[in-house]
């Protein structure tokens, strides 16, 4: 089993050294008909009938399996009677260990899926609601934009300062020929009052420290909403690029259990070593022969 990260391979390790394998090969059964055989002799094989603690302990005395931890390499070795069972019972290993590798990341990719979905919803609803929130200002102050609004006036005081200062060169021109009580004065007069009024107006809407309604505080508003508005836009948009993504992942695989070297078929069996076994048994036997011969001579001797 190959893989960029050691803790995955030491997930199937303990997998595979766990009573739940035993219980996806097949439980009982599965054992008995491979290690219960009539063939096997009575020391080796597994007692029929045994229990599921039983053949878990029998199992592990067979199977060895160890992570190496630079590469990540899975290694596993299993003891049996004949070379097909062996290589028939890791091929099932290794089908089963992808199984649980799929169900894990499938899950985990399910499970991201998921926290995105809530992302996602939960960006929207805020969305939704900073959108109101701008509609009912805009209801409330009959204004689409304050700013534009706020540029409207400041053209329209342009204008009318222009006009006023038009209005103040003409009375200043004709103050020494004309009358301050003539017709065309009083008129002139009124005129500029009329345009400093409107001027102050203007200014007033504005801004006015003590009217709620100044375009001033409803531009700062409005900016507020917007921003939030923005905002809100923005982590919508990160929400829907992050369930894209998982949407994406939870279609492509991301773990893999790759066979570096499938399952062989034993040759040669590795026990019972009849040579070495039955040099052992002949020593083991001649050594307790001549303890005993040493002990019944012992007490020949003392006896006499």
């Amino acid at each position: 089993m190959a893989s960029h990260d050691a803790q995955n391979a030491y997930m199937v390790l303990a997998y595979i050294k766990s009573r739940a394998l035993l219980e996806d090969l097949g439980g009982a059964a599965y054992f008995e008909r491979i290690f219960s055989e009539g063939d096997i002799d009575a020391f080796s094989r597994l007692a029929p009938g045994a229990s599921l603690e039983e053949i878990w302990k029998y199992w592990l005395g067979h199977l060895s399996a160890s992570v190496e931890n630079i590469s990540g390499v899975l290694t596993v070795r299993l003891d049996a009677f004949r070379p097909e069972h062996a290589q028939r019972s890791v091929q099932d290993i290794v089908r089963l260990s992808e199984a649980l590798v799929n169900k894990v990341t499938l899950r985990n990719r399910a499970d991201s899926l998921a926290r995105a979905e809530t992302e996602v919803a939960g960006a929207r609803e805020r969305l939704a609601l900073a959108r109101q929130k701008t509609l009912e200002f805009r209801n409330k102050n009959l204004v689409i934009d304050p700013g534009a609004r706020a540029t409207s006036i400041g053209e329209l005081i342009g204008k009318l300062s222009m006009e006023r200062i038009d209005l103040v060169n003409a009375l200043s021109t004709f103050s020494s020929s004309l009358a301050t009580d003539a017709p065309s004065q009083r008129l002139q007069r009124t005129r500029l009052a009329a345009v400093e009024k409107q001027i102050a107006e203007l200014r007033r809407k504005l801004t006015d420290d003590q009217g709620s309604g100044a375009v001033s505080e409803q531009l700062a508003n409005y900016e507020n909403l917007k921003l939030d508005e923005q905002f809100a836009e923005r982590l919508y948009s990160i929400a829907l690029t992050a369930y894209d993504s998982a949407r994406q992942d939870l279609e492509r695989q991301q773990l893999y259990l790759v066979t570096i070297v499938p399952p062989t078929l034993p040759e040669s069996a590795t026990y019972p070593r009849v040579v070495a076994n039955t040099s052992l048994l002949f020593f083991a036997l001649l050594g307790a022969w001549a303890i005993v011969a040493l002990i019944v001579a012992s007490i020949d001797d003392q006896m006499t």
